[in-house]
């Protein structure tokens, strides 16, 4: 969106991921090689800076770009020159860098993973984007957007059932987008009927959901304000009735549970249940 609302839109983006391209290869992809600069360069080759020239270049995870080429990209960045690898004459190029990670790049600097200046002329205008579980209200039409997709993709239409849904949109996600693009290819594609249920999920998708949700109903919708004493209560009174609907009796109960029966009754007591 950056580059196609810009003036550069009419120039090229070009996209590489600095993981993706082993620590040997990474500055002669950047910064091009001359003929002969090593074994197996039988032509010269310009990089993705000199191709990036008048538009845009973005270095995806810039985070695992090594230190050595940190510090060229550093002098790129200083002066607009490059230097291809091999090569003895430089030139300058005119490209715009965007860059992107999913790592604390503040940490890494005080780690001495990555460099303080580097850091600071890539932090200009910082855009946070936040994971999928602190915008929910981005899962449902993500989700519609990746079914058509994919469906496309494959030929074949697939629609989510409402309990498949809530469990979609109910989901952490902690691979954030990338797991959310996976989950829903892989439900296309795998997926027997046109009709996606909640068997068709994946089952540690549907188990952390689930798991949540017990938790939560344990803590019986846990409030701010609400005192530490009487979240305890709450979640002892949760345990006493879960345990006595398992169970069928306070022995059996408390035998489980770890404690006498005695305390079992006292509890009972104390949170007005009656149980015989």
């Amino acid at each position: 969106m950056i580059h196609r609302n810009s003036s550069r839109s009419e120039s090229p983006i070009i996209k590489i991921n600095c993981g993706a391209i082993p620590e040997t290869l990474i500055e002669a992809e950047l910064f091009g090689y001359e003929k002969g600069a090593f074994t197996g360069a039988n032509s010269a080759k310009p990089g993705y800076l000199e191709v990036a020239d008048k538009g845009v270049l973005f270095l995806d995870e810039i985070a695992e770009l090594p230190l050595s080429s940190q510090v060229k990209l550093l002098r790129f960045l200083e002066d607009g020159r490059i230097t291809r690898v091999g090569g003895t004459n430089s030139r300058t190029v005119d490209v715009r860098i965007i860059a992107a990670t999913h790592r604390n790049l503040e940490e890494m600097v005080e780690l001495k993973l990555f460099r303080l200046d580097l850091f600071y002329r890539l932090n200009v205008i910082p855009l946070h984007v936040p994971p999928l579980r602190e915008r929910k209200d981005c899962l449902l039409p993500l989700i519609r957007h990746y079914f058509e997709l994919f469906g496309k993709k494959a030929g074949v239409t697939k629609r989510l059932s409402r309990a498949a849904t809530d469990v979609m949109l109910s989901y952490s996600y902690p691979g954030n987008v990338r797991e959310l693009m996976n989950v829903c290819e892989r439900l296309v594609v795998m997926s027997d009927t046109d009709l996606i249920d909640i068997a068709d999920l994946p089952k540690s998708m549907v188990r952390n959901v689930c798991e949540y949700d017990e938790m939560k109903d344990a803590f019986g919708g846990w409030s701010d304000g609400m005192s530490l004493q009487h979240a305890l209560d709450k979640v002892e009174k949760a345990i006493l009735e879960r345990a006595l609907e398992v169970y069928g009796s306070q022995r059996k109960a408390a035998t489980n549970l770890g404690v006498n029966q005695s305390t079992i009754t006292r509890k009972l007591q104390k949170y007005g249940m009656e149980y015989h």
